[in-house]
């Protein structure tokens, strides 16, 4: 177990944890200590939480703003604010959101109240300390999440900018699904020697990859079929805004229960989308990689390739949509035969065929035993039916039926005498 803080502990009993995930376990001890890491992990690993215990182990209450969570998205900043709330309260800690496009009039006045912690996107984060209302002097903890994103080519100036801004003593924590120790060079003005931890997406084994072969033009009416299998209930990843917008329109015309998200909408109506689908009022969230990327969705069934990952990153990004903290998760990607052989080179574990069969997701060796059982029950239904008729004569009608249809007619034939008279 790791050497939580006693209130801390209690929260992790009151939320159901039971042991700490690989990554949590292994990097605890040196992010507690104070040294500078690099957690790679797949998504669902549990890094949040790997970063943000040890961190708040060494934050003292009102002291000013000694931790600052950076994230690339609104959607990932607002998710790990409310996902930190129970932990830092239990410590008497004060967290602000601080993201762009949300009221920062509102969020000056937060600032005023010396927030421990602060969790924020690179723009809206360098706007509050350049105009010195978010104040830096005292803090001990920067951490980057989704680091990848924060450093590349988009993210990276503002990244700095706010890394300017900080005290040159302190602790800076990276955390990523994607970034590996040999793949990736980090500027030395983020960290020069930081300790790695990672953990393999292979590892894995809660997570079961396949792909269904499905022509182009097929694929809504294979959503529309799988919407039908039992328990069903999935993330759909689509490359375009435009894409999903018209899926979207053809899913509903077919009376499909579906939610949708991209990065051009406003953020009320993303939350709306999303609480609608998190409430299991819809079958399939259509998204894009923008908008889904870090999002955390307990205990989702299964996550859909509408149109297939182009790199290696990006499908496990989407594949971290299932399968979270342990939980069974499956990935299905709807590809031809060209799209699969570029699909192999991109699933970190063995990948399965599965075909649709009678509302069902079966292996084909599955479909073929149904098949063949179906198959054999049929004729004997068949000289079953065969034995009546000749039993019966030749028509499948109750005789009992006959004879009550021939004293109906009689009845008639003579009320109708009756009435003449």
């Amino acid at each position: 177990m790791l050497e939580l803080h006693p209130e801390l502990q209690r929260v992790w009993q009151q939320l159901g944890f039971n042991q700490p995930t690989p990554i949590q376990q292994e990097s605890f001890k040196t992010l507690e200590s104070g040294d500078d890491a690099v957690l790679s992990a797949p998504t669902g690993s549990g890094k949040t939480l790997a970063y943000v215990l040890p961190s708040l182990n060494r934050v003292a209450k009102s002291q000013g703003t000694q931790i600052m969570m950076v994230l690339p998205s609104q959607e990932l900043a607002a998710q790990v604010g409310e996902a930190i709330k129970p932990w830092a309260e239990a410590l008497h800690l004060k967290v602000v959101k601080l993201i762009g496009g949300a009221n920062i009039k509102r969020q000056m006045e937060k600032l005023k109240k010396g927030p421990e912690i602060v969790v924020g996107t690179p723009g809206r984060l360098i706007e509050l300390i350049n105009n010195k209302k978010l104040k830096t002097h005292h803090l001990k903890i920067l951490i980057l999440d989704e680091a990848d994103v924060l450093l590349d080519n988009e993210h990276l100036r503002t990244t700095q900018d706010i890394i300017h801004a900080l005290p040159k003593y302190r602790q800076t924590i990276l955390a990523s699904a994607t970034m590996t120790k040999t793949g990736r060079q980090i500027p030395e003005i983020v960290t020069e020697s930081p300790q790695w931890f990672e953990v393999e997406a292979s590892s894995q084994n809660n997570i079961r990859y396949t792909y269904l072969l499905t022509p182009v033009r097929k694929r809504d009416d294979v959503l529309r079929r799988l919407a039908q299998v039992e328990g069903m209930q999935a993330i759909v990843f689509v490359r375009t805004v435009a894409d999903v917008e018209k899926l979207y329109q053809k899913l509903t015309h077919a009376h499909v229960p579906t939610s949708y998200l991209h990065r051009n909408m406003a953020g009320h109506s993303k939350q709306e989308q999303l609480q609608t689908f998190k409430n299991d009022l819809t079958t399939f969230l259509l998204t894009t990689d923008v908008a889904a990327r870090g999002m955390d969705i307990s205990d989702l069934p299964a996550v859909v390739e509408y149109d297939p990952a182009e790199n290696r990153e990006q499908y496990i990004h989407r594949s971290g949509r299932t399968g979270r903290m342990g939980q069974e998760g499956l990935v299905m990607s709807l590809v031809n035969e060209r799209s699969l052989r570029d699909l192999q080179q991109l699933v970190p574990s063995r990948l399965d065929q599965v075909v649709l069969y009678q509302g069902q997701l079966l292996t084909p060796d599955e479909r073929e035993k149904q098949k063949s059982e179906s198959s054999e029950s049929t004729p004997n239904k068949s000289k079953k039916g065969s034995s009546q008729r000749k039993k019966s004569g030749s028509s499948n009608i109750n005789p009992e039926k006959k004879r009550n249809k021939k004293k109906n007619r009689r009845r008639k034939q003579k009320n109708k005498g009756a009435r003449r008279k």
